[in-house]
């Protein structure tokens, strides 16, 4: 994952990932693209729990909530949109 690629795994945090979904966001990244990375994500992080090499996976939140994930496909949209009128009134 390249955004991550200079981290270490235990300095990945819960809000760390959503500020990653939200810039994948407004960077314009289509859902099913979102949903696929973090998807990737959340199965590495679970692999990294198991093997012990971290205590708590940081998608542990997010990752039990198929409205999360339902929310960015809307919300993608919606930033989109929304930057898209912003920009328009500039």
């Amino acid at each position: 994952m390249p955004h991550w690629a200079d981290w270490e795994m235990r300095a990945i945090t819960r809000m760390g990932m959503q500020s990653w979904i939200r810039s994948l966001i407004e960077k314009g990244a289509g859902a099913s693209a979102i949903k696929r990375a973090y998807n990737l994500t959340f199965s590495i992080m679970r692999a990294a729990v198991d093997d012990d090499v971290i205590a708590v996976s940081p998608c542990r939140s997010t990752a039990h909530s198929s409205q999360f994930l339902s929310s960015v496909a809307a919300g993608a949209s919606s930033v989109r949109a929304w930057a898209a009128r912003r920009e328009a009134r500039r």
